[in-house]
């Protein structure tokens, strides 16, 4: 899997530059924060839930 990043990575920065990178990097990362912030809220919720039964 690796492999598969590096090569996208450079792919990306050779064909679109750095600034597209840094960009696309920025983006996947606050989507993944997103979705973990909201998973968090749903685990927590159903946790409170299980515990009160």
């Amino acid at each position: 899997m690796e492999d598969i990043g590096l090569t996208l990575g450079v792919t990306l920065y050779t064909g679109l530059g750095p600034a597209a990178l840094w960009f696309l990097s920025l983006t996947a990362g606050r989507v993944a924060a997103a979705g973990t912030a909201t998973l968090r809220r749903r685990v927590t919720a159903r946790l409170s839930h299980t515990l009160a039964a």
